[in-house]
């Protein structure tokens, strides 16, 4: 068995299983309103950060339930009281069964212009308290609401005064690591869960969707076979909403971007595991320019690995960069002229990511490369810019996995004049 490509598939399979209960959660909601007239909340603006905890799990059937109940904590638009019930296949409640992956989504607003709103969304995973970094995607949606990530402001300051509107409903609630919130609008969904809003910031603060169901007998806690089926759930709940403060926040793209269709790095991808051989591999990304705005830029970025000395497509990601994203294909260069090597910027209190700059590099050509660290606990990623053009010029990538090491070095071909 090829190390090399079972790593990769494991590292991507994790990902796609946590992307996709992040992008299940942040689903769009209705609103009677003309979509042309609406705002988001006030904080939303380039350099917010929401990191999600996202997991998906497997249990018994049938989920959780609105109860009607005179002294029940939540009220919907007719006046009825109701309490939430987690209920089970079992008497127990819900029977939680083997964790299927868990880790955090980091969303970052890149770029607000017009009525759009790019995100840009780190993949994180989580083994044995290790935190892996397994991708990254853009995506852009319409400002008011961010596709259904927060709630647009007439919304929510309607439902701060108190007003519901059919099958809303209002209460507090306690996320998923104990934490209550106040107040929350619960937007419910018969046969596939429910989705919470945090009033106080109109934010998507929790999303229970279930993603598959499984009919088959499983056994109860007492060992006798029932007929409950067993589903596959995808769980996100918001972690923290933060500021970041990046120095190139204020930057514009420089000049070269508009007029440069393709990126072209190449370099070797190296596998390190202990009693085989290391053997580097060639590999490329080639980044496709698909929009140019006036304060970001969307890029399909195309990743190819050679193995066996064939040239495979390995993955197609699209790629955000603006004021507020880290890692992007350029920064301001006038930015990054006034940045310090060696200093912290930020450090994120939820998944302990850090992100800093590195030592300033001289090259032989008299321009300079000023790299932007990502760290984690189990993995670092090295972005080196030129200070003269501000594109990116090297990426450096390590993941430290349980079976040894991934490294990648890429350096640009073509770079801008």
């Amino acid at each position: 068995m090829n190390p090399q490509r079972t790593a990769s598939r494991a590292r991507h399979a994790l990902a796609a299983l946590l992307l996709a209960a992040l992008l299940t959660a942040l689903t769009p909601t209705p609103h009677a309103n003309a979509q042309a007239t609406l705002q988001p909340p006030d904080w939303v603006k380039p350099g917010m950060r929401l990191v999600y905890w996202t997991g998906t799990y497997t249990r018994q059937s049938s989920g959780t339930v609105f109860v009607p109940d005179p002294e029940g904590p939540i009220k919907d638009d007719q006046g009825n009281r109701w309490r939430i019930v987690h209920r089970g296949a079992d008497r127990g409640g819900a029977e939680l069964g083997p964790v299927a992956g868990m880790g955090y989504a980091v969303v970052d607003v890149v770029a607000v212009e017009g009525d759009r709103v790019v995100l840009d969304t780190r993949t994180l995973t989580v083994l044995n308290r290790r935190v892996h970094f397994t991708g990254r995607t853009a995506t852009h949606h319409d400002l008011a609401t961010g596709n259904g990530t927060w709630l647009d402001r007439d919304r929510l300051q309607r439902l701060q005064a108190g007003q519901l509107l059919p099958g809303e409903a209002t209460g507090p609630y306690q996320l998923a690591d104990g934490r209550p919130l106040p107040s929350v609008l619960f937007i419910r969904h018969t046969n596939t869960g429910h989705t919470i809003f945090d009033l106080a910031t109109g934010a998507q603060a929790s999303d229970l969707t279930r993603a598959r169901v499984t009919p088959g007998k499983n056994a109860g806690p007492s060992g006798k076979l029932t007929d409950a089926k067993r589903e596959t759930v995808g769980l996100a709940y918001l972690k923290s909403l933060r500021p970041i403060d990046l120095p190139w926040t204020n930057g514009s793209p420089p000049d070269w971007v508009a007029r440069t269709p393709t990126l072209h790095y190449r370099g070797t991808r190296t596998v390190h595991t202990p009693g085989t051989p290391t053997i580097p591999q060639p590999t490329e990304r080639l980044a496709t320019l698909q929009h140019a705005a006036n304060t970001y830029t969307l890029h399909t970025e195309s990743s190819y690995d050679t193995l066996a000395g064939v040239r495979q497509l390995a993955t197609t990601t699209p790629i955000a960069t603006g004021p507020a994203s880290v890692g992007g294909y350029w920064i301001d260069p006038n930015a990054l002229n006034r940045l310090e090597s060696n200093t912290r910027l930020d450090r994120d209190p939820v998944t302990g990511v850090t992100l800093s700059v590195g030592q300033a590099q001289r090259l032989p050509n008299g321009d300079t490369l000023l790299p932007i660290i990502e760290q984690g606990s189990h993995y670092q990623n090295v972005f080196a810019y030129s200070t003269t053009t501000g594109v990116l010029a090297t990426i450096h990538q390590t993941a430290h996995l349980a079976t040894g090491t991934i490294t990648a070095n890429l350096t640009l071909q073509n770079p801008p004049r």
